[in-house]
């Protein structure tokens, strides 16, 4: 008896909550299709890694240089294909340049070539 009572109730609430369901107006709002050209979709089992190396001073120059820093830096592409790309960015491209009296970032390329 009480298994009828259980199932009578369930199918009474069900009946209920979709009378009510389609009583609800809707709006959709998906975005309008905008046709652009995206870049092709990644190969599954293509990755990019950040590979970053420490620089820990110890032994006598570990005053003048103080906490760890990052010595390397590569960005690792993997492809789907089994090959690898890999570009190094460099760390220190800080250095004197005379007309200030700071140290500023080097240009990458000189004057006038890129």
């Amino acid at each position: 008896m009480l298994s009828v009572a259980v199932l009578a109730a369930t199918v009474s609430g069900w009946v209920i909550l979709t009378v009510y369901d389609h009583k609800i107006a809707r709006a959709s709002i998906a975005l309008p299709h905008v046709d652009v050209s995206r870049p092709p979709a990644v190969p599954a089992g293509t990755e990019n890694w950040l590979l970053v190396g420490s620089d820990v001073r110890t032994g006598s120059d570990a005053a003048k240089v103080g906490g760890a820093r990052s010595d390397t830096m590569m960005i690792a592409h993997l492809s789907s294909d089994g090959t690898t790309q890999i570009v190094s960015i460099p760390r220190d491209l800080y250095l004197p340049i005379p007309a200030t009296p700071t140290a500023t970032a080097a240009p990458t390329a000189p004057a006038g070539t890129g």
